[in-house]
């Protein structure tokens, strides 16, 4: 019975040290989220173009538009598509399909004459590999291409601010508390690895 007591007791200490770790990630890069996407950008829109068209160049985008407000890149990706048949005679099928995911940066004058930038993703043009005509109802993307929003506003940040984002003193006191209590240093939270 003591050995089970015991047992439990080192269960419970580990999940409890784990929850930890994942609750101090998630108030670092919701502190990072939050900073990020109110952080105004004192440039114009000529030099904003230009580091956008070289950030989105370097992961193999297209600048497709601009419209006064937003910028739209795209970049031509996979996707796995499955048509729904008819149940009784052909099943579902699955291939390959290609389509466009298209990242559309909007960006916010402010009064003071600086730039806030909105990110937003869809995936659209999608070029369906399947013989038979379709109806849109009957064609099912799976899977979700997802675009990095956060290393876009840390390039954007880094570029702009010249400098790394600071993490306030009393999160890093509660990171540097959690790091003491681990042995272990694969179980810390470190700097650029981490957060």
């Amino acid at each position: 019975m003591k050995f089970l007591i015991v047992i439990l007791a080192l269960l419970i200490g580990n999940f409890s040290i784990a929850q930890n770790r994942k609750e101090l990630l998630k108030e670092i890069h919701t502190f990072e989220n939050e900073t990020y996407t109110s952080t105004k950008y004192k440039t114009n829109l000529l030099e904003l173009k230009l580091i956008l068209t070289n950030y989105f160049t370097n992961i193999d985008y297209v600048f497709q538009s601009y419209n006064g407000s937003s910028f739209v890149f795209s970049k031509r990706i996979k996707l796995t598509c499955r048509r729904d048949g008819n149940k009784k005679m052909y099943g579902s099928s699955y291939q390959e399909c290609f389509g466009s995911l298209y990242v559309t940066i909007d960006l916010i004058n402010n009064i003071d004459s600086t730039i806030q930038i909105e990110i937003s993703t869809r995936t659209a043009s999608i070029n369906e590999p399947f013989s038979e005509p379709f109806s849109s109802q009957q064609l099912i993307v799976l899977g979700n291409y997802k675009f990095n929003e956060t290393k876009l506003y840390k390039y954007l940040h880094h570029h702009f601010k010249e400098e790394e984002l600071k993490i306030p003193k009393e999160l890093i006191t509660k990171i540097e508390t959690y790091n003491i209590k681990q042995k272990d240093d694969t179980k810390k939270l470190i700097a650029g690895r981490d957060y």
